[in-house]
């Protein structure tokens, strides 16, 4: 038990051990925070962005090959499919965000 208070108080001591100033510490944040956080998660949505685009313009390709009688049950089947594609991409996006923000 002592030794969890003591590595407790070496923890809530380090910003001040570390840092000159809490202006430093807070500084140190945000740039950890935008670097580390903000960067990749950017990263993440342009990539799951750039497949998104992709399955819409698949998705045209494949609408002007069809047949010109296509039936409305292959056609709501196909939107029905897209539309689970955008929210299981939008879904695994904010899971990711929310599991990686910084404590």
């Amino acid at each position: 038990m002592r030794v969890r208070q003591r590595v407790a108080r070496v923890y809530l001591r380090l910003p001040v051990l570390v840092f000159n100033s809490q202006a430093a510490y807070l500084g140190y944040w945000i740039w950890y925070i935008l670097s580390f956080y903000f960067t990749v998660l950017f990263v993440f949505i342009f990539c799951y962005g750039s497949i998104l685009v992709a399955i819409r313009r698949q998705a045209h390709v494949m609408a002007a090959h069809s047949s010109a009688g296509s039936s409305t049950a292959q056609t709501q089947q196909s939107k029905k499919i897209k539309t689970n594609v955008i929210k299981t991409m939008i879904l695994v996006s904010v899971l990711f965000a929310v599991a990686w923000v910084p404590p």
